[in-house]
């Protein structure tokens, strides 16, 4: 039981279990009450007298005494009272241990209370009920067996046996001299009392209490020992728990300071005096919180804190701030309690972030060193802002960067760090620096040196003042040898070297891999360097070499033009001989120049949008004609959901078509060629596919690995038999990779072969299933993919053609520049609707394009009968047929110009447009009509081939004069004002373009550029030339110039 002495008459404030199952009180019923409520009219006055009395002076006491229970029943109370103080109470608690003694021990004294010995019914002696006498020798003389009752028989077996013989003692030998001592000063009128462990039967061991006071008689000579033992095993747990509980929080890793309600230290643990860098509990002890705790944390405040619920925490990042102004990264927990009701106490957990805070910011550094990487392409400008923040980030007051010296050793490349020496180390300093460069070197790794200190001899000068500091070497290796290294010198004892070095070493790598990838991109930079400068000569050298060979190529060509009126037969035959190798040689040289300008990206690609179905219509137009003069058959198929548009560049995709369709025919002797157009609308990848068909020789499998190599034309055996240079697959091929599509083949010795070129579509582009209407109805508005110069046409106008689709292409044509189109399927129906319009008095056809060869009436007997009915209605022929033969028949029937299939939509339009210009009449030579010589001035240093080219423009009506340089041709130019100049562009004193800068504001008159050069196209185009033609020009070409209504020939 406790009573409190501070309240008036010491009540009681708790019982335990015992208490109210030996009294029949409850708690209930005695909290709040003084312990008298026991006693009772036996119960003796001197007895509650001394009670009183040690109770009054604070003093323990012990005593046996008359109680009653709740229900009057005395019993004999053996009573022991103890004085319980706390540091923050005046007045101690009182706690009593009562144990019950009934029946009384008998003894010489009627009024001394007696010792009544509980009896041990059923059981055996259990030594935290013990109650007895012993003699002065220790021998047990009566026992008590448990709660009430005489001694049992098994109670009595114990006595005369000495009390350090009992057998629940554990640890015997050193109790039994435990006991004897006591014996002894027992003897000597001294008390004992002492907790000691005991076996017990029921488990565990407890503990007792063991009391042994002496007794004495009326006239206070000793009489025995009267021995107690009282179960204390929950007390001594209790307090078995607090001193573990004790060394848990001294020995604890983290740091624990507890504070008072005025928010001051009263304890810290061994931890926390490590973490503030104090020696001793009285350097914190007193120090206010603020002192000891910083937090960047906006709710880190005394107000914040002092609304913790009890119970709860608060939890943050800090520094522990010691008093010599060490300061400690630590996370933080804050807990509140309250012992009582009128404290409020607080206790801090600090864990040390060093290794964290270490951690991060060697993983700062190291990102940090990777954006400085990053963002530079030069080691040398790197290494100052690395250097720097490695210092910033990782905490280091000074750094140094070493690098090898010309006598093997090491030089500074730069210091940083605080104080004006730091800038400039003293050479003491750089030798220390060096000696630990070199034992870094010697590991290839980070190595840390010792310690140094004030007065030591491993002091720095140029560094800090403080106590400890250390100093790390950092080196950057390189394939070929020593970069540098990097020195970084801290305050402070670093003592974990190998999670440093782990960081460091990553930063080493870092700079390490920067500059082998600047190594290697300075490699890569000297060999693009290199390549260009190689690509530009090879382009330069292409672009002269084509020059020189174009210019003789060109005279030899012309003199064998003009020869061929001129010859007798077998030497004419001899002539085509040349003619016909020579034209191959020039295609062979324009196929290697277009071949190197697609492989150095020289070209230019330009996104439009158009039809596929109007260009594959467009393409069979113009390459039907061609294969029908093979004898071969031509045919056009539409598969699958086709794209009303697709955009990319028509040019290019021309180009690759026109390529694979004539490859077709030249390699197919009988049977057909086809042109497919697919469509592949599904899936997450849409294509369009045209398919170019063939019956031809067909291409080996082995060859077709080949096919796409420059100078590869699959089967050595067609070589012979099939002209070709073998660059024209490589061109479509990388024209194609170009235009982001994808050109295969496929293909079967003897049946034939399928070149695909497959374009990519965007996603969710117009698609549809095209019926035959469809087709028809997207060739006929569809603007044609061949581009035609901007003409404007008004009037009637007659197209004549037995094949319906040139038919239909020419009237497109046509339409498109704004002319009314009628057509006739043959001579015959041409000559009606002729005849119809002048006897109806309708206005006259304005031009009749008139094919050749037709059934029921050819072209020259039609142009004959027409010419003769209308005169002034000029007849532009067309033939499929190219040599001079066809064009002088067609000019002796009437026709006013001649034009060969496949049919140039813009050279018919400028052909047309001049026909019909102010009504009048431009017949060629040989012709009906009549025209007015056009002045030509012929610029070219090459005196064969300007002769050879002014021969042939006289020869074809026109009036021609020459200048070899610059300077007089812009003296003729200005003098004689010519129609045309035709102007080679690279002259002994000036070039062309210089020429036309001059003459470029005379008007009408018509530039056009030649040069051996085909890279020049595009720039002369755009400063104004009309025309650009590679040399040789074709004989076509130069007709044209001398007679404007003539058509190139092919």
């Amino acid at each position: 039981m406790i009573a409190d002495g501070g309240l008036p008459d010491i009540p009681l404030v708790y019982v335990n279990a015992e208490f109210e199952r030996m009294t029949g009180y409850s708690l209930d019923e005695v909290v709040g009450r003084n312990c008298r409520i026991l006693q009772g009219p036996d119960t003796d006055p001197a007895d509650v007298a001394r009670m009183r009395s040690a109770i009054a002076d604070q003093t323990p006491i012990d005593l046996t005494l008359r109680n009653y229970r709740k229900d009057g029943s005395a019993f004999w109370n053996h009573l022991r009272i103890l004085p319980v103080r706390q540091p923050d109470r005046e007045l101690p608690y009182y706690v009593g241990y009562a144990r019950v003694l009934d029946p009384p021990i008998s003894g010489p004294s009627a009024s001394e209370p007696a010792l009544r010995i509980p009896s041990g019914e059923n059981r055996g002696m259990q030594p935290e009920s013990f109650f007895g006498i012993a003699d002065f020798d220790g021998l047990v003389t009566e026992v008590s067996g448990g709660q009430g009752g005489d001694a049992g028989d098994s109670d009595r077996k114990w006595m005369g046996i000495p009390l350090w013989d009992l057998p629940w003692w554990k640890g015997a030998a050193e109790i039994g001299t435990l006991l004897e001592d006591t014996v002894r000063r027992a003897r000597l009128g001294q008390s004992t009392h002492r907790d000691l462990e005991m076996v017990s039967d029921s488990g565990p061991s407890r503990w007792a209490e063991l009391r042994v006071e002496p007794r004495v008689d009326d006239q206070g000579n000793p009489r025995d020992l009267l021995v107690s033992m009282l179960d204390v095993t929950d007390r001594v747990e209790a307090e078995r728990f607090r001193h573990q509980l004790k060394e848990v929080v001294e020995n604890s890793p983290d740091g624990i300071v507890c504070l008072d309600a005025n928010r001051r230290a009263t304890f810290t643990n061994r931890a926390a005096l490590e973490l503030f860098g104090v020696d001793a509990q009285d350097a914190l002890t007193g120090q206010p919180f603020q002192d000891l705790i910083e937090s960047a944390d906006a709710a880190f405040d005394l107000g914040v804190l002092a609304e913790i619920e009890e119970g709860g925490a608060w939890e943050g990042l800090g520094a522990a701030t010691g008093p010599a102004g060490r300061r400690t990264p630590v996370s933080i927990a804050i807990l509140r309690h309250r012992p009582d009701s009128a404290r409020d106490d607080l206790s801090l957990i600090l864990r040390d972030r060093t290794d964290v805070e270490r951690r991060h910011r060697l993983l700062l550094a190291e990102l940090r060193t990777a954006r400085i990487l990053d963002n530079t392409s030069s080691l040398d400008e790197a290494i100052p802002e690395v250097v720097h923040g490695l210092a910033d980030t990782l905490g280091a007051f000074a750094v140094e960067y070493l690098i090898p010296g010309p006598d093997s050793g090491w030089q500074p490349f730069f210091s940083t760090g605080e104080g004006p020496q730091t800038a400039a180390p003293s050479p003491q300093s750089t030798a220390r620096s060096s000696d630990l460069a070199d034992r870094a070197w010697a590991r290839l790794k980070p190595v840390w040196d010792l310690p140094s200190n004030a007065d030591g001899n491993a002091a720095q000068p140029h560094m800090k003042g403080s106590r400890d500091t250390r100093s790390v070497a950092l080196p950057i290796p390189s394939e070929s040898g020593p970069l540098g290294t990097i020195v970084l010198h801290f305050s402070g004892n670093h003592t974990e070297e190998t999670a440093w070095s782990e960081g460091l070493s990553n930063v080493a790598r870092s700079i390490r891999d920067f500059h082998r990838w600047e190594q290697t991109e300075t490699q890569l930079r000297a060999a693009r360097v290199a390549a260009d400068a190689a690509s530009e000569a090879k382009s330069r050298f292409l672009g002269r070499m084509s020059h020189e060979l174009r210019t003789p190529m060109a005279a030899i060509l012309g003199y064998a033009e003009l020869l061929l009126t001129r010859v007798d037969p077998e030497s004419r035959s001899m002539l085509e001989v040349i003619l016909r190798n020579g034209n191959h040689m020039v295609d062979m040289l324009n196929d290697i120049l277009d071949l190197t300008r697609v492989e150095q990206g020289h070209i230019d690609l330009t996104d439009e949008r158009f039809s596929p179905v109007a260009m594959a219509y467009d393409l069979a137009s113009l390459m039907r004609v061609r294969a029908e003069a093979n004898s071969l058959r031509f045919k056009t198929h539409y598969e699958g959901v086709l794209p009303r548009e697709i955009e990319t560049d028509p040019t290019r995709v021309r180009q690759i078509l026109i390529n694979l369709i004539g490859n077709a025919i030249r390699f197919t002797d009988e049977g057909e060629v086809g042109l497919t157009l697919r469509g592949n609308a599904d899936g997450p990848n849409p294509t369009l596919v045209f398919d170019v068909t063939d019956t031809g020789v067909g291409i080996a499998p082995e060859h077709l690995e080949t096919i796409f190599k420059p100078f590869d034309q699959g089967d050595p055996s067609t070589d012979h038999r099939h002209e070709g240079t073998g660059l024209g697959l490589a061109i479509s091929k990388q024209l194609a990779e170009a235009l982001g599509a994808e050109l295969t083949a496929t293909s079967k010795v003897g049946v034939g072969s399928t070149f695909s070129l497959s374009l990519p579509l965007a996603p969710g582009i117009a698609t549809s299933v095209l019926t035959d209407e469809d087709v028809e109805r997207l060739t006929s508005l569809a603007d044609p993919v061949t581009h035609v110069p901007s003409v404007e046409l008004e009037g009637r106008y007659l197209v004549v053609d037995d094949h319906k689709d040139m038919r239909r292409l020419v009237a497109h044509y046509l339409t498109h520049a704004g002319a009314i189109v009628q057509e006739a399927a043959d001579g015959g129906e041409a000559v009606r609707l002729v005849e119809a319009a002048i006897q109806a008095d309708m206005e006259p056809f304005r031009a009749v394009v008139m094919d050749m060869q037709m059934p029921v009436m050819d072209g020259y007997q039609a142009t004959q009968i027409i010419r003769a009915r209308s005169p002034m209605t000029p007849v532009i022929a067309l033939s499929a047929g190219a040599m001079k033969g066809d064009r002088e028949k067609a000019l002796q029937a009437g026709c006013s110009a001649f034009l060969a299939k496949p049919v140039d939509g813009g050279r018919l339009l400028s052909l047309v447009e001049d026909l019909v210009s102010d009504g009048r009449d431009q017949t060629e030579p040989g012709g009906t009509g009549s025209h007015t010589p056009p002045r030509l001035l012929l610029v070219e240093d090459d005196r064969d081939l300007s002769d050879v080219t002014s021969r042939i423009l006289e020869k074809s009506g026109a009036d021609v004069r020459v200048a070899e340089t610059g300077a007089e041709a812009i003296e003729t130019a200005k003098s004689w004002h010519p129609d045309v100049v035709l102007m080679d562009m690279n002259l002994p004193d000036m070039t062309g373009v210089e020429v036309h800068r001059v003459l470029r504001s005379q008007d009408g008159t018509r530039f056009i550029a030649m040069s051996g050069d085909g890279s020049k196209r595009e720039e002369c185009l755009r400063l104004g030339f009309s025309e650009f033609h590679l040399k040789p020009v074709g004989l076509g070409v130069l007709k044209s110039l001398a007679s404007p209504g003539e058509e190139p020939s092919t």
